[in-house]
């Protein structure tokens, strides 16, 4: 399966920095995410000198979601490349290009396919067994 995750472009604009995001914008996000796990990783709470705690969303939040996401489609499907980025013309992440399969050598070809754009650092996880 290839996918074309618009992380960038739509989810990170989707997850406002307050942590206040209309139901219908949450609705979707646990949608693409299978789950609403996901408000875990982006969001942290911080108290302020008052003693209230609010919430906020924390600088690498695109990092932890593609990461989250990469390792739910290596548990469905057994692999899974390592994401090419796609930028737009400023330098900025818009979406990543994904490829996840079943089988060893549909992970090879996409690795070699997916490296000749730019990459990003693969999410340390356990070893798997070829």
């Amino acid at each position: 399966m290839i996918i074309n995750f618009p992380l960038g472009m739509a989810i990170n604009r989707l997850i406002t920095r307050s942590g206040d995001i209309p139901e219908t914008w949450r609705a979707g996000l646990n949608g693409c995410f299978g789950g609403a796990d996901w408000e875990s990783l982006v969001y942290a709470e911080r108290t302020d000198l008052f003693g209230d705690t609010t919430r906020h969303k924390v600088d690498d939040a695109a990092k932890r979601l593609l990461d989250h996401y990469v390792g739910r489609l290596k548990t469905l499907f057994g692999h899974a490349a390592t994401p090419s980025v796609v930028r737009n013309t400023r330098g900025v992440p818009i979406y990543y290009m994904l490829w996840a399969g079943p089988h060893p050598l549909g992970h090879k070809i996409a690795d070699y396919i997916l490296a000749k754009g730019d990459r990003i650092t693969p999410p340390k996880t356990r070893s798997v067994r070829r």
